[in-house]
């Protein structure tokens, strides 16, 4: 007997588990541990933040469920050129990373602008996630997941491997669990666990540019670290918890245009609010970890503020945060269905869950405009090769 799970489906237990843990957790002492700090939270606002994220992932899945029967192409968008140049360019940023130490986290290398612009603009990241699934050749996608793996775990970003994952997922389709590969998948899960201290040691060690060490001291206590840790990196019940006990704050600061309007976030109204003279504001998930994290502003990470966490600071207004995000997928799965393929339909709504549901805005309206792009410009080569 094999049961097939939807690549979407699976990222929904896999995040509402990973929350749900973190939610039993929390209510059991009331106290949320995240990055490290204790954060004390009674039960009401826990039951609360519990409501306010199941009406966020309400909000993903029923846009989902509107087209997930369309007919879209079952076709690879992407020939064995654009996989040699996917390769190619991923091995660039490599290159650059060893080099320069661009995209490296915590770097200290000053690294030169025009490359931090190409990056941002033509990440090699951004186009593995959208090219990758598509790629008519299994060995060159093969290779260049082995390729990305290693470019972020250089890096010291470790979520690369669950980006590889459900990039997979999206490219067959579906999680198959039989009673043969649910023993395999244990197994792995349980080999994942025992070497996940070392895994956060190497990520640590790459941040601050130290030599990585095997240490088995203190296994126990690492172990329970990372634990920590890693279930910290898949939850953001946590984080609105604590948007929850500071609401007012946050929104008098929000009032203040002290923090960046959701609908700023993303390259191009970024780069326009910049050049017509606005002074740089930190993002709301900027904004949490300064202000509850310790961070500084000028080296301030994405907290997991979550899409929950937007409906808090807006209030009433949510209303239009939903319209906006309507109006963007929306005639993004119409030009996907007239013009994409499967994979790339996946990619995206699977990727509602990574990005929008944990609140990083940005990187999910960067995600929209590269796959517009991206699929405009195979439809032009595919039109160029009839003639």
């Amino acid at each position: 007997m094999m049961i097939k799970i939807k690549h979407f489906y699976t990222a929904i237990i896999f995040y509402f588990v990973a929350n749900l843990l973190f939610f039993i957790l929390a209510i059991s002492d009331n106290t949320v541990n995240i990055e490290y700090e204790t954060f004390y939270v009674d039960n009401v606002v826990l039951w609360s933040d519990l409501f306010i994220q199941n009406i966020a992932l309400a909000f993903i899945v029923i846009i989902y469920l509107l087209f997930k029967n369309k007919k879209f192409k079952e076709i690879n968008l992407y020939g064995n050129y654009c996989g040699v140049f996917l390769l190619i360019w991923q091995l660039v940023f490599l290159y650059l990373a060893f080099s320069s130490g661009l995209g490296v986290v915590g770097s200290e290398n000053k690294v030169n602008q025009v490359l931090v612009v190409i990056s941002n603009f033509l990440s090699a990241d951004i186009f593995y996630i959208l090219m990758a699934s598509s790629l008519k050749s299994n060995k060159l996608f093969f290779i260049n997941t082995l390729i990305y793996l290693f470019s972020t775990l250089i890096r010291g970003w470790i979520g690369g491997l669950v980006i590889a994952f459900f990039v997979y997922l999206c490219r067959v389709g579906y999680l198959k669990v039989s009673i043969k590969n649910f023993i395999f998948y244990f197994l792995f899960f349980i080999f994942m666990l025992i070497i996940s201290p070392f895994i956060i040691d190497f990520k640590i060690a790459t941040r601050l540019g130290e030599d990585f060490e095997l240490d088995f001291r203190n296994y126990g206590e690492k172990l329970e670290l990372a634990l920590e840790y890693v279930l910290g990196r898949f939850q953001h019940i946590g984080h609105i918890a604590i948007l929850l006990k500071h609401a007012n704050e946050y929104r008098l600061l929000y009032d203040f245009n002290q923090i960046l309007p959701y609908w700023i976030e993303g390259i191009p109204q970024n780069f326009l609010y910049k050049y017509l003279g606005y002074r740089d504001l930190l993002t709301y998930s900027n904004m949490m970890a300064v202000r509850d994290f310790g961070a500084y502003s000028t080296d301030a990470w994405n907290a997991n503020t979550g899409f929950g966490g937007w409906l808090i600071l807006l209030r009433e207004k949510s209303i239009l945060l939903f319209l906006y995000w309507i109006i963007l997928i929306f005639p993004l799965y119409i030009f996907l269905y007239k013009y994409g393929n499967k994979q790339t339909f996946n990619i995206v709504s699977i990727f509602t869950i990574i990005y929008l549901y944990h609140g990083w805005f940005g990187a999910f309206f960067n995600l929209i405009l590269f796959v517009f792009i991206v699929v405009f410009l195979s439809k032009i080569k595919i039109n160029k090769s009839k003639r």
